[in-house]
């Protein structure tokens, strides 16, 4: 942490399901010099999309989920839903269609 961009850090590194890496690095409250511990606890605010990208890419490699398919395959209440779609009358008012 030389660059001081970031307290400190928990790194995990898995291979075929073997653990190849897990440590923790610099501080978790670098004021009181507090070491960052393995099991330590982080917001991860605004983070759902790249998590949920990696699960996907690792559902796709083991041939559990194909980007092809159908979401109501994997969410049957997202099955039949319908976009929606806007029309404007003679006078210039919206509906949906």
């Amino acid at each position: 942490m030389e660059g001081k961009r970031i307290p400190g850090a928990v790194i995990a590194v898995a291979h075929w399901c073997q653990l190849a890496c897990f440590e923790a690095v610099g501080f978790l409250d670098p004021d009181a010099k507090t070491p960052m511990p393995r099991n330590a606890i982080f917001c991860i605010a605004s983070m759902t999309k790249p998590m949920v990208s990696v699960a996907v890419m690792m559902l796709h490699d083991e041939g559990k989920l194909f980007i092809s398919d159908p979401v109501g395959k994997y969410l049957p209440a997202q099955a039949k839903m319908k976009v929606a779609a806007v029309e404007t009358d003679g006078a210039g008012e919206k509906r949906l269609a």
